[in-house]
């Protein structure tokens, strides 16, 4: 294959970050935490012509892919005063544990259908009775692990949360805190 050259292709990344204010539905606390996210964006040159304008088109849909990105973040954390989250985060994380719960079971499915059948045909069955024999097993411990789940109610420990402190794996504020932070910011500005 030929390769026939046309021109430059740039690329440009941009990252950020937006704050999301919360008013804890238990508790009242206000308070705002940090979604961060970076975006990419590509353009190209043909035939090398407008290179200053594909390097800011690039810049341009980077920057906007950042925006939509940082518009639609969001994150579960728990209110910094009362431990708790909030009842459309509490839905998410049921969800997401759901959905680990489910692929685990089908593992576990897998796992149990591969040793059965093989247990079966050393012992002498043929294949079609010991893959019979497996499935049936496999979908009757699927059935008893999904009958028998119950559902952790992840505001359980909320306790244990309460006033962690401001960190990259918990990046939560008060928004008191962050109007003073932003505050100060805009005094030195105005001191410069």
């Amino acid at each position: 294959m030929l390769f026939i050259p046309y021109g430059s292709k740039y690329t440009a990344i941009a990252s950020g970050f937006a704050w999301r204010r919360v008013v804890c539905q238990h508790c009242g606390c206000d308070f705002v935490y940090r979604v961060t996210s970076s975006a990419e964006g590509s353009s190209t040159s043909f035939l090398w012509l407008n290179k200053n304008e594909a390097k800011a088109g690039a810049n341009t849909q980077a920057n906007s892919l950042l925006e939509k990105q940082l518009i639609k973040a969001s994150l579960n954390i728990c209110c910094p005063n009362c431990g708790y989250y909030q009842d459309y985060m509490v839905k998410d994380i049921i969800s997401n544990a759901r959905f680990l719960r489910i692929g685990r079971a089908l593992l576990l499915v897998i796992i149990i259908g591969i040793t059965v059948t093989c247990i079966l045909q050393y012992l002498g069955f043929n294949n079609s009775i010991s893959l019979l024999i497996a499935f049936v097993l496999a979908i009757i411990i699927l059935l008893f692990r999904i009958i028998n789940y119950h559902e952790k109610d992840p505001n359980q420990d909320a306790q244990n949360r309460i006033n962690q402190s401001y960190s990259e794996n918990y990046p939560v504020l008060l928004t008191s805190v962050l109007m003073q932070k932003q505050g100060e910011k805009k005094a030195e500005n105005l001191e410069k």
